[in-house]
């Protein structure tokens, strides 16, 4: 006697309901997918104030005082690129700054972290001789610079014939003035060899801005190199 072997073979395609291997249907019951109920946010533990205050945003303005005349200088205030905090916002200015060991001008830039307590501190409006305080401790981007200038432009071209020249229109008591469209800068540079002769003459920085002096007509014009520059702004 042998033994009927049952084998189990699906040649349909069934809907709803499936065969088993012995003939018998068996239904399937579909179960809907269903999202879980979303939870609330948490609060988060990160403290932020928010601090709104009219000031000098951008400025031409001797704040360091030079003994010499004929440079010019420039600060603003600038947001910070690479990290957010409570203190984002940067105060930075360029200036050329005499140095009486070497009896050279030197290209300086100021730069401040301003946080959110330096800004209340400053009261009702926060001024450009508050904001921008130039230090012996300033790094040198520069040496053997002078005769800084900038010049500042409208839109429509024309350029502002004002200096010390502070664009902030919400300062008190004074004629609203915008950011300009365009500012140019221009400054002389030499070369260290040929400053070493100037500086084992003279100790004057008259000598450096002073274009009529024997000095400066002797031993800096033949060696000035100008450099100019002009930025659009957005």
């Amino acid at each position: 006697m042998h033994a009927r072997k049952t084998t189990c073979a699906r040649s349909r395609f069934y809907v709803g309901r499936t065969p088993d291997c012995y003939g018998n249907h068996r239904s399937h019951r579909r179960h809907p997918f269903t999202n879980p109920t979303p939870a609330p946010c948490a609060a988060s533990t990160v403290s932020t104030t928010r601090v709104t205050l009219p000031a000098a945003y951008f400025a031409l303005d001797n704040l360091y005082q030079d003994p010499a005349a004929g440079n010019q200088q420039l600060y603003a205030l600038v947001a910070e690129q690479t990290a957010a905090s409570s203190g984002d916002l940067r105060a930075v200015g360029y200036y050329c700054a005499w140095d009486t060991q070497l009896h050279a001008y030197s290209l300086r830039r100021f730069f401040r972290a301003l946080t959110v307590s330096d800004l209340q501190g400053f009261g009702t409006y926060a001024g450009e001789s508050a904001l921008y305080t130039p230090a012996s401790s300033d790094p040198v981007l520069a040496a053997y610079v002078w005769s800084l200038q900038i010049t500042l432009y409208d839109a429509a071209g024309n350029r502002y014939t004002t200096y010390p020249c502070v664009c902030d229109q919400a300062a008190p008591g004074a004629t609203a003035i915008m950011l300009p469209a365009a500012v140019e800068i221009s400054f002389n540079a030499m070369s260290p060899q040929a400053a070493r002769t100037v500086m084992s003459v003279s100790s004057s920085p008259n000598d450096w801005m002073d274009t009529t002096t024997q000095n400066y007509q002797r031993l800096i014009a033949p060696h000035v190199y100008r450099f100019r520059s002009r930025i659009n702004l957005p």
